[in-house]
């Protein structure tokens, strides 16, 4: 079989099986790099794909530019070991897929060592940052005081991620419990826990919040519909997106 109709069935396999958008996107992004690189080495047939071949692709994308597969200019920096890491980790399973459809006798992958991968703390907010934060949504806020409050302390508390907030609905918040179920990547739940100070947050949000059909907790106020995640900032620093990793009340833990 020719890889790239090789590849064109894996992706129908993985959208049969109900992968999500954004992992879909990714592994056709991936893999479609991997088949226009053997393109570029004359391996046209499935029968020819060898661990070198794999090797070889990691080789040359340790000396691509990070912008090298976008419409954007290059600007120097190489692409990050983590991303190399991912891209022979779908290969490999691509590899592992061709022999349980039978189209291969044998994984042409399967000796090929996963790279290592640079362990780097995630970049957080100071104590300072977060507390100035804070008093600048309670002072600047205006009719979203009370909202971006209760947002900015569960996300601190909870730790939940950008889009599981923003997926978080009122069936899922149980506040006298001090827990929430929110949905992450995969369509996995897991639960998450607060303190009584989101308590106190969350239900004065939630007197003021609009009734609405729309089950989002958090709403844009002014239209009623799911909020994206603003921009917090303290006075006199960056802007920054609000994320658990900058939030976090323990600096440097990675997710």
């Amino acid at each position: 079989m020719e890889v790239k109709n090789a590849v064109q069935s894996y992706f129908l396999d993985c959208e049969s099986r109900g992968l999500s958008i954004h992992t879909m996107r990714v592994y056709i992004q991936r893999l479609q790099h991997f088949s226009d690189f053997l393109t570029g080495k004359r391996v046209g047939d499935t029968e020819q794909l060898a661990a070198d071949h794999l090797r070889a692709f990691i080789a040359e994308l340790r000396q691509r530019d990070v912008n090298q597969y976008t419409n954007r200019k290059p600007h120097g920096q190489l692409i990050s070991t983590r991303t190399i890491f991912h891209y022979t980790r779908i290969i490999k399973t691509f590899g592992t897929w061709l022999v349980e459809q039978e189209i291969l006798i044998r994984d042409p992958f399967a000796k090929v060592k996963l790279p290592r991968v640079e362990k780097k703390l995630m970049p957080s907010l100071s104590t300072e940052d977060m507390v100035a934060i804070y008093n600048n949504i309670r002072h600047t806020g205006g009719e979203r005081t009370s909202r971006d409050l209760a947002l900015y302390c569960f996300m601190l508390e909870s730790g939940a991620r950008v889009s599981e907030v923003a997926k978080l609905t009122l069936d899922d918040l149980h506040l006298e419990t001090y827990m929430a179920k929110v949905h992450g990547k995969g369509s996995k739940e897991r639960l998450v826990y607060f303190t009584e100070k989101t308590v106190r947050f969350m239900r004065k949000y939630l007197k003021e919040r609009p009734q609405v059909k729309a089950r989002e907790v958090f709403l844009n106020l002014q239209i009623s519909t799911p909020a994206p995640m603003p921009h917090l900032s303290s006075p006199g620093k960056e802007r920054h997106r609000l994320s658990p990793h900058r939030v976090s009340p323990f600096p440097g833990r990675t997710r």
